[in-house]
């Protein structure tokens, strides 16, 4: 019986180490990004946010300057802290910087291409580019979310996203 649980615990300990070595070895292999705390196995650097991820934040950017990599799950995350930074990065780099994820839940029967509530915040964004006003996400976002569950329980819009009202929808609710 001894023997057993000696060999089981040995096996155990030796595919957590191999696991640990393959995690490093992968981590290692884009020398393009920034700086950034190393990631632990699984975790990665969800340890790090804490309770208030932007006080972290500015933590770890004085550590590691303006601009880090974060390794949250399986992404790979690049954080620009200080506005200067950013506006170089967002005028050069443009195009790296451009491409946005899309979550499964999105991607599944081509809702990422199709789906009203996407339609609804890209013509919503569109339509303030081409005014040149200044885009207010939070609202837009709230108006997309409360027009899905507003469709879900009644199937009808009732937050138009294109008025300029200034009753705030919140105080509504």
């Amino acid at each position: 019986m001894d023997n057993y649980t000696l060999v089981l615990g040995s096996t155990l300990a030796l595919s957590f180490l191999y696991i640990i070595i393959i995690a490093k070895i992968c981590c290692r292999g884009n020398k393009k990004l920034p700086p950034g705390p190393s990631p632990w196995p699984i975790i990665a650097n969800f340890h790090l946010l804490g309770t208030k991820p932007h006080r972290s934040l500015v933590n770890l950017a004085q550590i590691y300057g303006p601009i880090m990599s974060l390794k949250i799950g399986q992404k790979t995350i690049v954080v620009i802290s200080s506005s200067a930074m950013a506006k170089q990065v967002l005028q050069k780099q443009d195009l790296a910087f451009s491409n946005r994820f899309v979550t499964n839940a999105l991607q599944a029967h081509n809702y990422s291409k199709f789906s009203m509530a996407c339609l609804q915040l890209i013509a919503y964004c569109a339509k303030c580019s081409q005014q040149s006003k200044a885009l207010d996400i939070c609202q837009a976002v709230f108006k997309t979310n409360f027009n899905l569950m507003c469709n879900t329980l009644f199937s009808k819009d009732l937050a138009d996203p294109f008025s300029d009202s200034k009753v705030e929808l919140k105080d509504m609710i």
